[in-house]
């Protein structure tokens, strides 16, 4: 994971506090969002890219958006959420790290959407990366050999199998996992604890997990 030159996407989610939206703003080369949180983000500083999606929700407020400079890019597919639409714009735009506020929260079918939407386009990105107030998440996804997880010594960790996960393995972990087939609504590794130093490394032989590195329990 990489947060150099990174491009910041924001969804319609749960927002974090202002102070972290701000800082994360002023570090991107990139500020775009969906239509639905765009009216949030009209502070920015530096302000907003680019906004893309529908429209719907932004109505007679797309004209001054545009005034202001911000490129107004309008998808109206029904048959790909905004998410989507953000994210294969990006591609086109050769934008390689990622991260993304507002992923989680509100609607829990958004939420499992959103989860669905960043794992197929996963390895379209060199990162993508879910940040909100809590920590991180972003998918390993197999065949891996020991991805390390970059966190301290104390840090919780969680690994959750998007859809299954196979032949896990884990080093620097309180609760270790050897060798296990992990799949979503049968085993989670919810809340484990970097026990080492050197932190703690990750192994898959095939499918794919979502790693939460959690730095605000």
């Amino acid at each position: 994971m990489s947060r150099d030159r990174y491009t910041l996407l924001v969804l319609d989610g749960e927002l974090p506090p202002l102070s972290m939206v701000l800082e994360m703003a002023r570090g991107a080369e990139r500020r775009i969002c969906t239509d639905g949180v765009a009216r949030h983000l009209e502070f920015l500083d530096p302000p907003l890219d680019t906004i893309i999606g529908d429209l719907d929700s932004l109505a007679e407020d797309v004209s001054r958006f545009a005034e202001l400079g911000i490129e107004i890019v309008h998808d109206p597919d029904q048959y790909s959420n905004d998410f989507e639409k953000a994210l294969s714009y990006l591609i086109q735009h050769e934008a390689r790290h990622v991260l993304i506020l507002g992923l989680s929260g509100k609607r829990m079918d958004h939420t499992l959407t959103n989860i669905s939407v960043m794992k197929r386009f996963v390895d379209r990105f060199t990162s993508l990366v879910a940040i909100d107030q809590y920590g991180l998440s972003y998918f390993v996804c197999g065949p891996v050999e020991r991805h390390k997880i970059e966190a301290k010594e104390g840090t919780l960790v969680s690994l959750t199998p998007i859809y299954e996960a196979h032949g896990v393995m884990t080093e620097g972990l309180y609760y270790p996992i050897n060798g296990t087939s992990m799949r979503f609504g049968e085993q989670e590794g919810m809340s484990n604890i970097v026990s080492d130093a050197a932190g703690a490394f990750v192994s898959l032989e095939s499918g794919a997990l979502m790693v939460t590195i959690v730095t605000n329990p």
